[in-house]
């Protein structure tokens, strides 16, 4: 590896000698929104609920995405469906 003089970032040459960077790209905001539904889906599918509207909300602080919105209130929708089940329980207890 090489160290470029310009920027001093660390750089790997390919086959061809040209140097590319081994510095990672910035991440855009909304690359960072996509990924932060990605992590809110994945949470709802295990019933997470409650991170899943952590994801969601990040993602809309983020880039505001009808998907992010969308995703954000079937999280609210699953923590309801669960507070509502619990409610039941404790009414069928007592």
């Amino acid at each position: 590896m090489a160290t470029t003089k310009r920027s001093g970032k660390r750089a790997a040459r390919t086959g061809t000698n040209k140097v590319r960077s081994l510095s990672p790209e910035p991440i855009q905001q909304d690359e960072a929104a996509d990924a932060a539904c990605l992590v809110g889906e994945l949470h709802l599918s295990r019933c997470a609920f409650a991170k899943a509207v952590e994801a969601f909300t990040r993602a809309l602080e983020t880039h505001p995405t009808v998907d992010a919105y969308e995703g954000r209130a079937r999280a609210y929708r699953g923590l309801a469906a669960e507070d509502e089940r619990r409610a039941a329980e404790l009414r069928d207890e007592g």
